[in-house]
């Protein structure tokens, strides 16, 4: 029997988000993106003025979902992330997934997707990107309730 080579384990761009993920209970299913490991094709290149800024604002700790006690490891290179700024706060990646809301869907990423964007060149889906920048901003009201209701 012939071995399947680069396989992926972890979901492709927009396709349904099931890993952990407390939205089917709900009738919703969240959309994948980022979800990056060792072979993955992604697109690359530039992306509008304020999208990392925005894309590190959803990885602030108090809006993770589904948290781990460990940390997950790049999954391009398999090494730890080194912490990241924001402001005066140092924020770790690697501990768990965000949720983004945009016009028509919610995205699921894990909060390493920040990396890979800056490290990497990582460029998402143009949906995910428009709900980072143009969707309830992290923080607001409508993304807290969410959040609360997903923790």
């Amino acid at each position: 029997m012939a071995r399947q080579r680069n396989r992926r384990l972890l979901p492709e761009d927009l396709t349904p988000y099931e890993g952990c993920s407390p939205e089917p209970e709900i009738g919703m299913v969240p959309l994948a993106v980022g979800w990056l490991e060792r072979g993955s094709e992604f697109d690359t290149g530039p992306l509008p003025d304020g999208f990392t800024a925005a894309l590190l604002a959803f990885c602030q700790p108090e809006f993770l979902v589904c948290p781990i006690n460990g940390r997950w490891h790049c999954g391009l290179e398999n090494h730890p992330v080194a912490p990241v700024r924001l402001g005066a706060r140092q924020i770790e990646l690697g501990k768990g997934e965000i949720r983004v809301i945009g016009d028509e869907d919610i995205f699921a990423a894990p909060d390493l997707i920040y990396h890979y964007v800056v490290e990497h060149g990582y460029r998402p889906p143009d949906s995910f990107v428009r709900a980072v920048l143009m969707g309830p901003p992290a923080g607001s009201p409508e993304h807290r309730a969410y959040i609360k209701f997903l923790q």
